[in-house]
């Protein structure tokens, strides 16, 4: 119900990159056509290593917030608009990344040719997985959550700091070949004041909840990442296509400026959130370990906190968006009287 919403009220969908994603679709569209095109989209049209979907002008240019030197020569020379960056440039943005959710990027290290000298020390035990693990993804996820207990212990700090820049260079080296698209970041000075937590240390239960990701298992270790808008490259505005099949997402109204850019879900209900994180997405990008040294070193493990309810979520989300633009959010909705994301139950 929550999807459905989402790609009814998504006004940032522009009718040509509607017409593009109706291709991915059975007609007449049934819940499970519509199941199935976004997925489908999502890997073919966004998680992809050329250009996204969310980087053409021809189909987003009403989401594009500011764009790579290349792109905008690329716009230039077909004779479209060029783009008018609403960000500096030196802004930073900030992402985070699930380190346990990288088993397919640590699996390309069983090719012996892919290992660089350097990674021994990090990796020398991964090297050494079952490969029998890797037919059953449950079981290789369990052997992986250990293997990251055991190298991120914070009794080594210095093998830590080794670690996490290992990782950092190993994505580098796999986004030339397969890159994880989009990536979805905040501000660095939206981020910072919610970081850490009242004793100092680093908060990723609570990184978690602001940046709305709302399936990230429990016991997971996260990193930070700031980098400015210049090396991002080409920054836009999400949409709910550009997040696949994804319920914690909620389309940002029609009063708020682009440069803001879309607002996450803050998952946590008790206190609910009194500030709107802004959000984009831009392509994968490389990240020197200086990025993460820039964040402050930033590194947790998340606890076993769970999200609440998605409904709840919403509702709260909504309030604070009506409250922030001063306009009620959905009212237009054909099913209002029915729909209990959109409505009253």
């Amino acid at each position: 119900m929550a999807m459905a919403c989402n790609i009814r009220h998504d006004h940032r969908i522009s009718l040509k990159r509607e017409e593009q994603f109706d291709h991915f679709c059975h007609q007449p569209r049934t819940a499970g056509d519509l199941e199935k095109a976004i997925h489908y989209y999502f890997e073919k049209k966004i998680r992809t290593r050329h250009y996204p979907h969310f980087v053409y002008h021809e189909i987003n240019a009403g989401n594009l917030i500011c764009g790579h030197a290349k792109l905008s020569q690329k716009l230039a020379e077909n004779s479209w608009h060029s783009l008018s960056p609403l960000l500096n440039k030196e802004l930073r943005l900030l992402r985070i990344i699930d380190l346990n959710n990288l088993r397919i990027s640590y699996r390309s290290l069983l090719n012996a040719r892919r290992r660089k000298r350097k990674w021994a020390d990090s990796f020398e035990f991964y090297y050494s997985i079952p490969r029998d693990l890797i037919k059953d993804k449950n079981k290789e996820q369990q052997w992986v959550d250990e293997w990251l207990d055991e190298m991120l212990n914070p009794g080594d700090a210095d093998r830590r700091d080794r670690f996490v820049a290992a990782v950092l260079d190993l994505l580098n080296c796999v986004r030339r070949a397969t890159a994880f698209q989009p990536t979805w970041a905040t501000t660095l000075e939206a981020f910072e004041p919610q970081a850490r937590s009242p004793v100092g240390e680093p908060n990723p239960d609570r990184w978690v909840q602001i940046m709305g990701m709302g399936k990230n298992p429990h016991g997971h270790w996260f990193i930070a990442l700031t980098y400015t808008v210049g090396e991002a490259g080409t920054v836009a505005r999400p949409t709910q296509l550009d997040g696949g099949w994804y319920e914690y997402h909620f389309p940002s109204p029609r009063e708020t400026p682009l440069e803001s850019g879309g607002h996450a879900m803050d998952l946590r209900l008790s206190p609910t959130a009194a500030e709107l994180l802004p959000e984009y997405i831009h392509k994968q990008i490389e990240h020197p370990v200086q990025h993460w040294h820039d964040a402050g070193n930033l590194l947790g493990r998340t606890s076993d906190w769970r999200p609440p309810d998605l409904i709840s979520i919403r509702r709260a989300h909504q309030a604070l968006l009506t409250s922030t633009y001063k306009t009620e959010v959905y009212t237009g909705c054909p099913n209002r009287d029915v729909c209990r994301i959109c409505g009253d139950d």
